[in-house]
């Protein structure tokens, strides 16, 4: 890479004087040192992973993005949810042994704010409950839920015992019960509600023990249950009309980051794709598609007419497809230089993407009688898809990258004297280069600089506006000592590179076998010293 190379670069010449010398015998002596090599491609600017190239025509920039509308887990999280249920004896009384002391067969509701569920299959969650007796013999007990079957099997917990207890010191049992791979029917006992879930209970002193004295008043025994933590891999009803708004979301462009000045593309698309794999309609709205440029500060406002305006997306069916339970549904939408302001919207050259969309599930109210659904897997989304061709002209277009400097060591006497520094440049890009490296402390205040914007030609391109052939050019800037004594400060160095398309005002393609090599080479009078 190129960053390293100028780095160490620099620290072999700066190694030359960073060790402290005791006087001694010396003389002045002329070197010419080759430092270093490096070579630029289109890579070393943009991430490989966007990079489009195929049988030899020019890159074609390609960046991707999802931006989550609706989350599964924001459409269905199941509260948690508990009953209490206690019994209190009224007058003291000498329970008899096998005395039935609770019969419970309660409806848990789940309480939801307009979902109304009829089925749910667990992912994760459990079911806890605590039973505290203060009955002086043992209580057993059976703890039923009849519409919770793993496989074909209801939760049914038989003749569970709790010790005996008393009002001072009770009897306390806590369990729980992994609800994991459970399915449960939550429409009731007369199978036409939702959100209900039927519990059974019964509890009886040992029928072979001696029975329990109890006072008037006194609670004898107290049942909690509750489910905690369910996570549904898949549910069915109806979700309600719910609203979700994505707030003021952020999203990074970090290829675009270290470009800024003017560009002027050929072309470029954005592609948006919507796709709902939940069992129930939506619409959204995308409020604000904006981009900023960090540095400066420039915002520009994307239009296009799905800007503004709702849209709608139909139901995914529950017909299987490509590995998923569900069909998901899908809209697309193109975005280009005849439809929208896209061209100028990248060419400002924005490093961040700001976003605001509202979205609704069921924005026709419940028009499926109940049959929403839902899997782990679904969601509603929309999927950006931005294709910029490299085929572009560059009027004052600036590179600028900083790199971490080291720096060296101090010296009482530095043994340089004085340096001249060259850069031998080969240009294999249609775009003349104007270069100078910032040399910054390190607080990152500039101190100097280096080859002051000397320019590295632009390499020839023939009448398909493709490079015949690199040019050479050499950049040299001398290093006194005043200035090295400014890079033993140096912390930081921003290399800031300025294109300009040649011939100008040309759209010029990109491809990859483009190169710019470059070596580093120093000459100068150094003081050897001899002990």
């Amino acid at each position: 890479m190129m960053k390293k190379t100028i780095a160490s670069a620099f620290a072999s010449i700066l190694l030359l004087y960073a060790c402290r010398k005791e006087e001694a015998t010396s003389w002045d002596t002329n070197l010419l040192t080759p430092l270093a090599e490096a070579e630029l491609s289109v890579e070393d600017i943009i991430p490989d992973s966007l990079i489009i190239s195929a049988n030899g025509d020019p890159i074609l920039i390609r960046y991707e993005n999802t931006l989550s509308l609706i989350p599964y887990d924001s459409v269905l999280q199941i509260p948690d949810t508990s009953i209490v249920q206690n019994f209190i004896f009224p007058v003291p009384f000498n329970l008899p042994a096998g005395f039935e002391v609770l019969n419970l067969n309660e409806l848990v509701r789940f309480d939801y704010d307009g979902i109304q569920l009829t089925e749910a299959r667990v992912a994760s969650g459990t079911l806890d409950y605590t039973v505290i007796s203060t009955l002086g013999d043992t209580v057993f007990y059976n703890y039923r839920v009849p519409k919770a079957l793993f496989s074909t099997l209801p939760l049914n917990l038989q003749n569970m015992a709790i010790p005996p207890g008393s009002v001072a010191n009770p009897a306390i049992q806590q369990r729980s019960v992994d609800l994991s791979g459970y399915t449960i029917d939550l429409r009731g006992a007369s199978t036409n509600e939702s959100n209900q879930l039927q519990l059974e209970l019964d509890a009886r002193l040992n029928p072979n023990g001696n029975g329990s004295p109890v006072t008037g008043g006194q609670e004898i025994v107290r049942f909690t249950s509750t489910f905690k933590n369910i996570v549904p891999s898949y549910a069915r009803g109806y979700f309600g009309r719910q609203t979700f708004e994505t707030g003021y979301q952020r999203e990074g462009l970090g290829f675009l980051k270290n470009l800024s000045g003017n560009l002027n593309l050929q072309d470029v698309t954005l592609n948006l794709s919507l796709e709902n794999g939940i069992g129930a309609d939506f619409s959204f709205l995308i409020t604000e598609l904006k981009g900023r440029k960090s540095t400066t500060g420039t915002e520009v406002n994307l239009s296009h007419p799905i800007i503004g305006n709702e849209q709608r997306l139909a139901r995914a069916s529950e017909v299987p497809q490509s590995g998923l339970p569900y069909t998901p549904t899908r809209k697309n939408y193109s975005l280009n230089t005849s439809n929208s302001n896209l061209k100028a919207f990248i060419e400002a050259l924005p490093d961040e993407l700001y976003y605001d969309i509202d979205a609704e599930v069921n924005p026709l109210g419940n028009i499926s009688s109940g049959n929403d659904f839902i899997y782990s897997s679904s969601n509603a989304n929309v999927k950006l898809q931005l294709e910029l061709p490299l085929r572009f002209s560059a009027n004052s277009l600036v590179f600028r990258d900083t790199l971490e400097f080291e720096g060296v060591e101090d010296a009482t006497e530095s043994p340089v004297q004085e340096a001249l520094l060259r850069l031998h440049a080969e240009n294999g890009f249609p775009y003349q280069l104007s270069t100078t490296l910032w040399l910054l402390d390190v607080n990152k205040v500039r101190m100097d600089s280096l080859f002051g914007g000397q320019l590295i030609e632009a390499a020839p391109v023939d009448s398909d506006l493709k490079v015949t052939q690199p040019r050479k050019s050499v950049l040299s800037t001398n290093l006194s000592p005043g200035k090295l004594e400014k890079l033993e400060k140096t912390r930081f160095i921003v290399i800031e590179s300025r294109l300009n398309t040649v011939p100008e005002n040309t759209l010029l393609p990109v491809y990859t076998h483009y190169k710019l090599k470059l070596q580093l080479s120093g000459r100068g009078i150094y003081r050897i010293e001899v002990r």
